[in-house]
Formats: structure tokens, sequence, C-alpha cells
């Protein structure tokens, strides 16, 4: 099945090019998230890449790459669904017939499981949950727009006599305070797995409750499917809290405050150095379960307890962006529901806000993580009085001054979160504290895209061999395209993970195929430097090889913890695995011809087609193809044209979207082509210049070539276009930077570009583009020139 989607979503583009023009007419609500095709077809896609079938998670890989980086439009990619039924039901007796149909939903899908100890499991549960009042209510009960159950699956499943009777919410009062309150089942220790630590939780929260109730009976299923104590949990305690003992509320907020508190210092010591890779990901698994369980109150609970008390800190902090990160009428009211469903639970959890902001930053949940910053902060103000917040004054601010190490958290959780959601202009409302430190100003710096100056401040600090500051440098080498220079520096240093990492890519991007192979088996630079330098020798095996094993990197480091709450969190994903189904095209046209290799780029072209969100994302695509193009070219001599036509494509967007770096690089490249340079390079470098700042050198190169024109007398379509193209750049850049008579401007300029596109009879696309530009210079530019001659003649 995932073999003809992907073949489905190569072959027709045309089809997957309508879908999105589709996505891009939403409105970027959340609920217009949960009805489009293609946000459902990447969440599906990613929970595939995550399952233990290799083939099938290969698979749902293929299919992501060839939907690529292109961009969604919005900033939510799944909608939250909150718990599960809970709206019609808010009574304590309506929580327990929540969780009954829950499971009965979940039993009824793990009767076909291909274990036969899970279908044996769950049919043992369906038994006892049928049996009783609760559960044949829940399997009765109807819910609006919800999935209803199939009853021919569960009705052999009744008992032919009555249902047991209701019993109540009962908990064993002891067992919670002497079992369940045990730090060391909540906080995992050392050697300790995820599935080990939630089948082990789940299962001792259950023995809670009396032998003869049907939640005991589902203790066998968590000991045989991990999945089920993780989609257990969240209504497990939420069933804990309605019963209003006062032991089950102080266990239960005690080991999760425990918990939070752990991950939240455990964090900081990560920034040290304590923890390794395995600890890093066991806490993000772990997290991201017990944040379900811990849902914010509805923004509506937010904005009272503001306005009463104080200001919100949503307006104080910006007034155009909420603290939550998107505005308000982003969020559905299926997710305002779900908010207000699960309120009864957040607020009789005694936990600490910030504590939980910081696990989510770290699940990549985003929007979550600044909610909870947003309550931490009410909270704040309405403990401390002595806050004042006035016109000038943010509660930021004053939280800073009040508990200067703990409101440098809250800005680092905001400021990470605003600038993983692409908000950049939300990330100065974010306080200025950072500002005050020279290593971590350099962030802003980043931000800004001032990479220049960071890698300035960088280089003060490297003086001292500081690891941060060695990799912030390296980071914006990079960043510029100096990756020759950023090579040979990596040579001679010592490399930790991430340089390494550059390392391969700058390897490849400069075909320096003399790196070794890959020491790590999680690093994804590795094995794609790997591939790409068996493709340079012709080993297509280990070639594919090292691609499939660049592809499960992908899916187990990056998917397999990333939230999908925010789109933004997935670009990164789907440009790497883009760039391996293109390198696997590749291999796959092999022995290539003069044929293959423009059915190569004509395809390039049809994905390119589909648009694309951040060129960041897209460049390192671009990247990956021009060093395709080089081993095509070494393999047989084909046109060169084509390269040339394609690397002057890739530059002109490049110098577009504001990477001069990126487009100087290929301009390089192509000077390499021939002594004489053709007239579209040096007008394309020209472009460059003058974006670049470089007027004087842009206007050099562009008379040159315009007195280089003007001698050609071949009068050929071709040329004439570009004379025409040549001239009107030039006449513009006179009237931007007023340099000539505007009278002399029109007659030399623009009346002979248009005298030169009306000799010409071409109507390629460059003619066409010349003609548009020619018509509004016709139009605006010859007015105001005329204009401001009049004002001059007066």
């Amino acid at each position: 099945m995932e073999e003809e989607a992907g073949k489905d979503l190569s072959e027709k583009k045309w089809e997957l090019r309508q879908m999105y023009s589709d996505i891009r007419t939403m409105r970027g609500l959340s609920e217009d998230c949960a009805k489009s095709p293609l946000h459902r077809l990447i969440c599906a896609l990613v929970e595939l890449t995550v399952t233990p079938d290799q083939q099938v998670s290969e698979e749902a890989s293929r299919c992501l790459g060839e939907l690529g980086p292109v961009d969604l439009t919005t900033m939510i990619l799944k909608p939250e669904q909150g718990h599960v039924a809970s709206k019609p039901l808010k009574n304590k007796e309506g929580s327990l017939v929540t969780l009954a149909r829950h499971v009965i939903q979940l039993m009824a899908e793990y009767l076909v499981d291909p274990h036969i100890r899970v279908v044996q499991a769950a049919s043992d549960a369906l038994y006892s949950v049928l049996s009783t009042e609760q559960g044949r209510a829940a399997a009765d009960v109807k819910i609006p727009d919800g999935v209803q159950l199939e009853r021919s699956i569960i009705v052999p499943f009744y008992h032919c006599g009555e249902a047991r009777g209701k019993w109540g919410l009962v908990v064993s009062e002891d067992h919670m305070s002497q079992v369940v309150d045990q730090g060391y089942l909540w906080v995992p220790v050392e050697d300790c797995t995820h599935d080990t630590w939630i089948t082990n939780l789940v299962c001792t929260l259950l023995e809670a409750y009396p032998e003869d109730s049907f939640l005991r009976q589902l203790a066998p299923v968590c000991r045989v499917k991990v999945s089920f104590s993780e989609e257990l949990l969240p209504l497990l305690v939420d069933l804990l809290l309605c019963t209003g003992k006062k032991v089950c509320q102080t266990v239960v907020s005690k080991n999760m405050r425990y918990f939070f508190k752990q991950h939240y210092d455990g964090n900081k010591s990560r920034g040290n150095k304590l923890w390794t890779s395995g600890d890093v990901n066991l806490f993000v698994h772990n997290a991201s379960i017990l944040l379900s369980s811990v849902q914010p109150p509805p923004r509506e609970v937010i904005d009272k307890a503001s306005i009463l008390e104080e200001p919100s800190p949503y307006a104080a902090l910006s007034k155009e962006f909420p603290l939550s990160g998107v505005p308000r009428d982003t969020y559905s009211s299926s997710a305002r529901e779900g908010w207000q469903s699960s309120a009864r639970t957040s607020q009789s959890l005694d936990i600490d806000y910030l504590h939980v902001a910081q696990a989510a930053q770290f699940c990549s949940a985003h929007f979550t993580s600044i909610l909870y910053v947003e309550l931490w902060s009410s909270e704040q103000i309405k403990e401390h009085p002595s806050i004042i917040v006035g016109d000038n004054v943010s509660p930021l601010d004053c939280i800073c001054d009040k508990d200067p190490e703990r409101g440098r958290d809250v800005e680092d959780i905001l400021r990470e979160a605003y600038t993983r959601l692409q908000y950049k202009d939300a990330v100065s409302g974010c306080g200025s504290s950072y500002l005050l430190d020279s290593l971590t100003r350099v962030s802003h710096l980043e931000l800004e895209g001032q990479w220049e100056q960071a890698m300035q401040e960088y280089q003060l600090h490297s003086k001292n061999d500081d690891p941060t500051a060695i990799q912030g440098l390296c980071r914006c080498l990079h960043r510029m395209g100096s990756h020759n220079l950023l090579h040979r520096y990596l040579a001679a240093t010592e490399k930790t993970s991430e340089l390494l990492a550059i390392q391969y890519e700058c390897g490849w991007r400069l075909g320096q195929w003399d790196l070794g192979r890959c020491p790590q088996g999680d690093l994804y630079e590795g094995h794609h430097y790997d591939a790409l330098q068996a493709t340079e020798e012709g080993d297509l095996t280990r070639a594919r090889l090292s691609l499939s094993r660049a592809r499960i990197c992908v899916a187990t480091t990056a998917l397999a913890h990333a939230s999908l709450e925010s789109a933004m969190n997935l670009y990164p994903s789907l440009s790497r695995l883009q760039t391996l189904q293109e390198l696997e095209d590749f291999l796959n046209d092999n022995p290539l011809n003069q044929d293959s290799v423009k059915l190569l780029m004509t395809r390039w072209r049809e994905q390119d087609r589909l648009g694309y969100g951040e060129f960041e994302y897209l460049e390192l695509v671009l990247a990956q193809r021009l060093v395709l193009l080089r081993m095509a070219f070494s393999t047989f001599q084909f046109n060169v044209k084509d390269e040339l036509t394609y690397q002057l494509e890739i530059a002109a967007l490049a110098r577009k979207e504001g990477w001069p770096q990126v487009a100087g690089n290929c301009l390089a490249r192509l000077a390499t082509f021939s002594f004489d340079k053709p007239p579209c390079i040096v007008l394309e470098e020209a472009r460059l210049h003058w974006a670049k700042g470089n007027r004087e050198v842009a206007t050099a190169l562009l008379k040159s070539l315009l007195r280089r024109l003007e001698q050609d007398t071949r009068g050929e379509e071709e040329q004439l276009v570009k004379r025409s193209i040549a001239l009107h750049l030039y006449g513009s850049w006179m009237v931007e930077t007023k340099s000539e008579n505007p009278q002399n401007i029109i007659d030399q300029y623009f009346l002979k570009a248009l005298t030169h596109l009306e000799a010409s009879c071409m109507r390629s696309q460059e003619g066409l583009d010349a003609e548009m530009l020619e018509r509004e210079v016709e139009g605006s530019q010859v007015r105001n020139l005329r204009r401001e001659k009049n004002k001059k003649l007066e």
C-alpha cells in the first residue's frame, strides 16, 4: 500500500500541486488542518515512519520525501484532540464511562493485532468491560462528530445475563500512599527503558482499584501492548482526580510535580553535559506521555484571571501576538472545547507550570510551552502583589526583577518557542536579559541574519577553546556559504557530533570524497555522505545501504520525537528526506545518458512547482542536485547548457531569497565553463552585486555587458531580448540612484529597450518576462521621470 502511495506521489505531481493550491486558500485554523487531506497524510506518514516494521517505515519515508518541505500555510499541523469523548459527560460517573468507551474502542482495534497475546488480552478485557453497566453505557453513547463504535464487532462480547451493578470510584487509599507514592515509580532509575517505565506505572495505578472492577482486567493488555499504556495514563490520572479523595490528588500531584522538576533540573544538567543522548531520548519520550496528562485550562480561564487582576501577560509582552504564539482565533472551537473539558484536571493538579513548560519545549511542543508559561506568569502576578505592571513595564520584566533565575528561564522558553515557530517579530517581546551576555547575545544576531557579526562575536570566545563558541563559529561559516574555509578549519579541529555532521556536509558540497566512513550509527550527515561517496565511486549497492541507514536516522532521531503540534518541526526532516529520495532516483536512473539527465531535471522542476516555505530547507536540496549534475558530467559529456541554465536559475532564486552566498557559489561554478562568460551570467552577476550593495561593481559589469551586446551585430532574436533586458535594468538603476538626466534615461535606455523588444518576434519565457518589464517601465517609471523633468524645468 505504501509503495503504491509513493508511486502516485511521484507520478501525479500535477494533482499534488492542485492539493497544495487548495490549502493556500484555507483560513489557517486548526479545524481546517483537521479537514486537510495533506495535513492528515503527513501526520499519518510520520506515524508510520516510527513503526517497528522497517519496510513500512522506509516506504513512509519515501512518501514524505516525495512531498518535501513544501509550505503547508499553517503553523498547526495536527490539532489538539483533548480528552476522549469527555464533552457530554462531566461528572464522576461520566469520567468512568469516558474511559470505558475509549477502552472498548481500542480493544476492538486490538482484536486484529498480529500478535496472539494481544488479541487474547484484548478479548478478555472486552468481556470484562461489557459485563458492567458503565461499559454498556459507554458502548451505547452517541458522540456528535466522533468515532462511532462498530456494533457488529463488540456484540459477541456481551454477556447473556444482566450487567453487573454499578460500582463507585473506589480506590485503595493505602495502595495510593504506600505503593503509588514512590519516586522511582514516576521517575525511572538508571537502565530503565520507556516501555518498562510506562508499563509499571500504569499497572501500579490500576492495582489501586478493586479486584472485581474491569480496570484490573486492563493490566494484562498493558503488559503486552505499550501503546495502550500510553493511551490509558491520561485517562487514569483524570479518573483518580475525579474520586474527590485528598490522597489521590496529593499523590498524583506530588509525583507529577517531582517528575517535571527532575526534568527541569536535568535539563540544566544537560547544559553541563551530564546527560547522555540516551537519557535525552528517554526523557523526551516519557515527558511527552505525561504532558498529555496535564491539559491547560481553557483560554477563557486565562483571560478572565488576567483581566480581573492585572493586564494579560499576552497584552503586555506583545501587542501583536498573544503569548500563546498565535492569534486567538487560530485555535478552532473544537480545540477550545478540549481545553474546557480538561480544565478540571489541570486545576486539580498542584504542579509548577514553569517546569511543565520546560518539558513541553523539550518535546518540541512549542504552542503548549507558551501556554504554560502564560499560566505560570498569571500565577506569579496573583501571588506577588508587589509586581506592578505599567504601560511601559511588562509582567515579564517585573518577574525577572523579582526572580532573575526563573525569569531568565521563562525568557529562554519564550524565545526558543517563537524562534522555532518562525515568529521573529514576537521574539522582541520575550525579554532582553539575554542581550546583556556577550555569548547569548549572538543568538539574536543569528536570528536577525547578521551572520558576519555573529561570526566575529564567536571568534572572540573561540580563543578560549569554548566548545559553544567553536560550534557557533562553524555554524556561521556554514550559513555564509564559506564551505571551503570551514572544511579546512574542521580538518584541524577536535570534532564533536555537531562539528562532525558539519564536516560531512561540507565534504559532499565541495566534492571532497576522502573523508572516512561514518563512525556513528545515528549520524544522518555521515550516512548521507557515505551514500554520495559510494555513488561517486560507482558502488551502487553501498550507496543504497547508506541511503537506508540515513532514512532510519531521520525516523529515529528526528521524526520519532517530533511534535506534530507545529508544522515547523517537520520541515528540516522533510528537506532531508527529499534529498535522499532524489538521490535514490538518481541511482535508479543509472547508467546515465543525455535523455535520463534531462528527465531527471524535468522531475526536479516539477517538484519545485509545488512551492516551498523557507529557502533554508530548499537550499539543501538544490545543493545536492548540483553535486549530482557534476557526477553526471564526469560520467559522460552531456550538454553543458542544461547545467548552465539550471545553475543560473538557482543563482537567481537564491539572490531573490536573500541568500547571496549561494548565488555567488553558483556563479563561481558557472565561470569555470568557459573563458568568455555568456551575457546571462554577467547579467546575473551584476544583479547579485547590486543586491549586496556593491553598486559600483554592478554598474561597471552591466555597462561592460551593454557595450559587448552593442558590438554584437548579429541581430538574432535572443540577442535582442538580452539587450532589452540589460537596457531596462541599467535604466532602472539610473532611476534609483538619480545618476543621469531623466530625459537621457528615457531616450537611451527605456525607449531603446522597447525598440529592441519590438524588433524581436521571439516569445520565449525570457522574452515574455522582458516584455512585461518594459510595459511597466513605459507606464510608471517613464511617467515619474517626465514629471521630475518638468519640475526641474519649472
